[in-house]
């Protein structure tokens, strides 16, 4: 009915109720339904097997629900490129807040297992608010590096959006809020065994080609273009160098990180 009038005694209702079962649905072929471009390749080669379901009451535009129980696995015929996921994801769209509640989604790749449960704002992408609990654990950052030019993180005269390369394992736990358009990463950060490359090394000091650390703990806040460091401790041998402080991104192009105007304290003992 109209807004504000009540149906009558006896009216019908319409509804809606689909049951499907996937069967090697792959993750490109989804997003290229339901993802905004720059969303449509996030760098996972993974086909899904399981219950996909709608369900509506009603106005769908109010009441629709739709339903994913599904496991994930490699595909048979790779992909080149990819990186191979396997793992679960039962997770429930709702159209009348535009978001995806996810009870749970555990993918795990050669390198790396992801955890994440929470609201993920979906329609329109640039408003609908995020709020997601996140764990990662990882051993090649390079697996990441298309997730992370999704959303829009780079690193200025640099091969991948992180300046690091990872011969131990890394960890983040931690909370994702904003949008998708403007996401903000916050929590705890632990990484071994690592080295990073300067920015200008190459072209300031052809001998520098990078410098290992033993151990990285921090805890941090990355929005728009903007990366804040606090309580981080980086350990070099008997070096110990504590930091705080605010990596900017380029004005030119704000998700560049590492511009000139990054202020970092730095002590060592």
């Amino acid at each position: 009915p109209p807004p504000g009038r009540r149906l009558k005694p006896g009216t019908p209702v319409s509804q809606g109720i689909i049951r499907t079962h996937v069967a090697g649905f792959a993750l490109d072929r989804v997003l290229d339904v339901v993802a905004p471009p720059g969303f449509r390749r996030l760098g996972f080669d993974t086909v899904a097997t399981g219950a996909a379901n709608v369900d509506w009451t009603g106005d769908p535009n109010t009441s629709l629900v739709g339903s994913a129980d599904v496991t994930l696995a490699s595909p048979s015929t790779p992909t080149p490129g990819e990186v191979p996921a396997t793992g679960a994801v039962h997770a429930q769209y709702i159209q009348r807040t535009g978001s995806v509640a996810i009870d749970n989604l555990d993918v795990h790749t050669p390198a790396s297992s992801i955890h994440v449960t929470g609201s993920l704002g979906v329609y329109p992408y640039d408003k609908r608010p995020t709020q997601l609990a996140a764990s990662l654990t990882t051993g090649n950052l390079a697996e990441f590096n298309p997730v992370l030019e999704a959303f829009g993180i780079s690193a200025q005269g640099q091969p991948s959006p992180v300046p690091a390369i990872l011969h131990g394992q890394a960890q983040f736990h931690g909370q994702v809020t904003g949008t998708l358009d403007s996401p903000d990463f916050q929590g705890h950060v632990q990484a071994a065994n690592f080295d990073i490359r300067p920015r200008l090394a190459a072209a300031t000091a052809p001998g520098l080609q990078a410098i290992q650390f033993d151990s990285l703990t921090a805890d941090a806040d990355y929005s728009a273009g903007n990366l804040s460091i606090t309580a981080a401790t980086l350990l070099q041998k008997k070096t110990t160098i504590h930091l705080d402080g605010q990596v900017h991104g380029d004005p030119q192009s704000p998700t560049e990180l590492f511009a000139g105007t990054s202020t970092i304290q730095a002590n060592i003992d």
